[in-house]
Order: structure tokens, then C-alpha cells, then sequence
């Protein structure tokens, strides 16, 4: 396993927020590395998705999914700490360590789903709106799906399926810091909105648009910082 910061192959991390990923070397298949290098991952991302809802259900309006999403955060920071903690599963344990996961995850991807359901049927008010509710839905089925993937021994990805499912989300990404944003802090609002653009472009994924999208973007591109 390597630790790979944002930036190149150093280990000196540009800030002291920088979360460096923990994968693989290249070239190896190893199932049971990756399982774990992408559930560990994974639970880390989704323990913050967890913190950020509770701040966004005030306990005013949504004191039942404000006290829920606290105890996803709990549980998921929990799973995380214990999947970083050991090491790798055996091969023998794999298909449980996936499930385990799954089982874990899928929860927490069903109550976005229910609660984005209630917030547009006007049953429920929260600073959450429904397309960052269904963004983290989308972000944690993904990784279910992952894991499933891996227990079955298929670790390689499709080009054109990770541009179709993670450059919509980027663009929801740039458009969601586009609105948190103070409204006097233009320069800024502007850059997350021109970044928006470019991912939507190499959504197309031509050399026409991906070509245009650097040249729009060229460091939101070539290096996201979101």
C-alpha cells in the first residue's frame, strides 16, 4: 500500500486538512488491498456526508433525522476507524468483510433517499436541499456497488462509466460551493461556477469538449481541489 497526496508522489501534504488517499500500489490486483483501501475510503466520506446533514437539519424542523443522521455519523466514523485500524481481510474473509460493508452503508443510503422524498413532498424543511440529499445517495450506492464489485473479484473500472457517474457530481459539487459561498466573495462564486461548466463538458467526454473544458478550467480540471 502507498499513501498518495493530491499532489504527486511526495508525502508532504499541501495543508493540514489534505486527507492523502491509501491505495494499492499500481499494478496490483490484490483483491483484499482493495477492498480495503475503497472501504476505507468510503466511510470516511460518508461519516462527513453523516456530519454535514446534522448540521443542516435544525432540531426546530427535523429533530428526528437531525438525531438520525448524528448516529449514522457515530457509526460510520466507528466503521472507518475500525476498517483503518486492522489490516486487510484474508481471502477466506473477504466476501464477509464486503457484506459487512454493505450492510453498514446501505442504511444510510436509504434514509437520504427518504428524507430528499419528504423534503419535496414539502413534508419536512431543512438547510439540505433535496439535490445535495440525492448527490450523497448517488455517492454512497456507488460505493456499495464498489464493494460488491470487489467481492465478486472484478476490480477494474470502465472509463466511460466513471465520467458518466462522477463528472455530474463534480459539476453538483462546484454548484453547491457556488451557493455557501458569501454572495460578496464574486471572485470566488465565479471560479466554482466556470469549474461547474467544465465538468459538464467532459461529461460529453469528446476531444472537443474535454479540450474546452481544460482551457475554461484548467486547474479545476487537472487538479480538483473539491
Amino acid at each position: 500500500m502507498r499513501v498518495q497526496p493530491r499532489r504527486g508522489s511526495s508525502r508532504d501534504l499541501e495543508t493540514a486538512y489534505e486527507k492523502p488517499l491509501v491505495v494499492p500500489e499500481p499494478g496490483d490486483l490484490d483483491v483484499s488491498l482493495h477492498a480495503w483501501a475503497d472501504a476505507r475510503f468510503a466511510t470516511e466520506i460518508l461519516a462527513e456526508h453523516a456530519f454535514i446533514l446534522a448540521q443542516l437539519f435544525s432540531e426546530q424542523w427535523a429533530p428526528h433525522e437531525r438525531t438520525e443522521a448524528s448516529r449514522y455519523h457515530r457509526e460510520l466514523a466507528d466503521l472507518h476507524c475500525q476498517i483503518d485500524s486492522t489490516p486487510p481481510p484474508e481471502p477466506s474473509y473477504l466476501p464477509t468483510f464486503c457484506q459487512n460493508f454493505v450492510r453498514r452503508v446501505q442504511p444510510f443510503c436509504d434514509f437520504k433517499a427518504k428524507v430528499a422524498e419528504k423534503e419535496r413532498a414539502g413534508r419536512m424543511t431543512s438547510f439540505a436541499w433535496p439535490l445535495l440529499l440525492d448527490h450523497m445517495r448517488k455517492e454512497g450506492e456507488r460505493y456499495v456497488q464498489r464493494l460488491r464489485s470487489i467481492e465478486h473479484g472484478n476490480l477494474l473500472f470502465d472509463r466511460a462509466q466513471v465520467i458518466e457517474f462522477w463528472a455530474p457530481l463534480m459539476d453538483e459539487d462546484a454548484r453547491f460551493f457556488a451557493h455557501w459561498l458569501d454572495p460578496d466573495e464574486t471572485e470566488l462564486v465565479q471560479k466554482t461556477l466556470v469549474s461547474a461548466r467544465a465538468w459538464r463538458l467532459l461529461e460529453r467526454d469528446t476531444t472537443g469538449e474535454t479540450l474546452a473544458a481544460i482551457e475554461s478550467d484548467p486547474k479545476g480540471v487537472m487538479e480538483p481541489r473539491y
